[in-house]
């Protein structure tokens, strides 16, 4: 039991960084297990699920950063940055990374109309879907962007 529930661990945390990254070979190691080692395989899926949540949490935190960064370009210039990159390196150090885009690409910043915008990544199924989640839209509910929406005058 403890030296799958350790296999399990080590191969979770080599894909540090990457939650989207994850195959199908983890998937079918936990079906494994359930006959060779049942409590790992009780205990694994939870250990990927928080590992998970660690790292959206981060994401989200960073998010957070590139969004205050840019509402602070807005108050310093009167305008909204046209993109993130505007923003290095007088207010963020780098743009923040996307853990779920699967090129290793950044997180995306969008700017609306009524002067809100929303710093976002393109959530657990690696498909950007414009800054919308199922909170904004409850009738689609492949739609799973994580978002920091920053709103203006009434909105807010």
């Amino acid at each position: 039991e403890r030296m799958a529930l350790l296999r399990f661990y080590s191969e979770t945390m080599s894909k540090a960084g990457h939650p989207s990254k994850r195959d199908n070979q983890t998937t079918m190691y936990v079906e494994a297990m359930y006959v060779i080692a049942p409590l790992t395989a009780i205990l694994a899926p939870g250990m990927e699920r928080a590992y998970e949540a660690e790292w959206r949490i981060r994401m989200q935190l960073d998010m957070a950063q590139a969004a205050i960064a840019a509402e602070r370009f807005r108050r310093a210039e009167g305008r909204l940055p046209n993109d993130l990159d505007e923003l290095v390196p007088a207010y963020v150090a780098a743009v923040p990374k996307d853990y779920y885009a699967l090129n290793d690409e950044s997180v995306q910043y969008l700017r609306r109309d009524d002067g809100s915008f929303v710093v976002y990544s393109v959530g657990r199924n690696g498909r950007d879907d414009r800054g919308l989640s199922f909170e904004n839209d409850k009738t689609d509910r492949t739609r799973d962007d994580f978002t920091f929406s920053v709103l203006v005058g009434a909105n807010q």
